[in-house]
């Protein structure tokens, strides 16, 4: 269970004094809305404690993130963990739970269980790293998390809890919407996006940056997005607003010529599946959108078709993409 792991992490810590702010009566907090590739986050903050760290979080967006410029796709309750502070009743119903959790962790106690079940009425775990849920009480794109700050150390700051935060939220949504995030890179040429597969040295940031003197553009050289949206396939990346329709899929073989060999969806799913899961090392590999992202893969490799491209250190090698693809 997620207490009893929590006790056992080295992070954990029995925090010396709790600094609890001042009662406010002040209405929910900033809102800040965010795009993640193709979709776009409403990010609320559940009092002043957090408005202030989502003014953070807005000056550091250039980093991972984007300013949204079409509507919402998922809305984002960033819970403090000081319920006083909340005029929201459910929200700060939740935070009083999360309390009694935080307290039962600092005392290594058995009560923090009857607190968990009563945060599970309130919302659906997500993910168990970054305490996000999804909340049961609101539509069905509507999430919650809860700051952790004063229980357990962590190398982040609150800003960067929230940013991470947002990340997961971000990959959930691929996820359910038929993709999911993958050690790979994206091009787009032409209108089209092409994904490149292989292990580290392979030559995904090569084939990348050779991809640009043929005036393609980089979606991104190291993680890229998939997702279904409108019945098509679109690669995407958090920092990038290009979001081009998946047109294949190449395993990258690094040889003194260009040429590009059919592969099997079995061998296309193969490579997709070792893509995702050098994404997933240390994720939760039992979580749902585990499981629900490998049936995705399996998708994926039935629909685009899936290439070897065995290439050259030089942008000819689309001359070999453009003749299999009919360009």
């Amino acid at each position: 269970m997620l207490v009893s792991t929590l006790l056992q992490q080295d992070a954990v810590q029995v925090p010396t004094q709790t600094h609890r702010p001042a009662k406010s009566d002040r209405p929910l907090g900033d809102m800040l809305t965010v795009q993640y590739g193709s979709c776009a986050f409403e990010v609320r903050a559940s009092d002043h404690v957090i408005s202030t760290q989502l003014e953070e979080v807005s000056r550091r967006l250039s980093v991972s993130l984007l300013p949204c410029l079409h509507p919402v796709d998922c809305r984002l309750m960033v819970i403090s963990p000081y319920p006083d502070g909340i005029v929201d009743s459910k929200y700060r119903a939740i935070a009083q739970a999360w309390a009694t959790a935080r307290q039962a962790l600092r005392k290594q106690n058995s009560k923090g269980m009857d607190a968990w079940r009563t945060l599970y009425q309130f919302g659906k775990p997500i993910d168990r790293s970054i305490f996000l849920f999804q909340d049961r009480n609101g539509g069905q794109n509507d999430f919650f998390c809860l700051n952790p700050t004063d229980t357990v150390r962590l190398p982040w700051s609150p800003s960067s809890w929230i940013i991470k935060a947002i990340e997961a939220l971000g990959v959930h949504w691929y996820v359910t919407h038929g993709g999911a995030l993958f050690h790979a890179s994206g091009v787009d040429r032409n209108g089209k996006g092409y994904l490149f597969l292989g292990p580290s040295g392979a030559g995904k940031s090569a084939v990348a940056r050779l991809s640009e003197q043929v005036q393609a553009t980089i979606v991104h050289d190291d993680q890229v997005l998939i997702a279904s949206v409108s019945g098509q396939y679109l690669l995407a990346h958090p920092g990038s607003r290009i979001t081009p329709p998946l047109g294949a899929v190449f395993l990258l073989c690094q040889s003194n010529i260009d040429r590009t060999i059919p592969i099997t969806l079995q061998a296309t799913g193969a490579g997709l599946c070792k893509s995702l899961l050098e994404y997933a090392i240390g994720q939760d590999l039992y979580g749902p959108w585990v499981r629900q992202a490998f049936q995705n893969v399996s998708a994926i490799a039935r629909t685009v078709p899936g290439y070897e491209l065995h290439f050259r250190k030089s942008p000819d090698f689309w001359k070999v993409i453009d003749a299999e693809l009919g360009r």
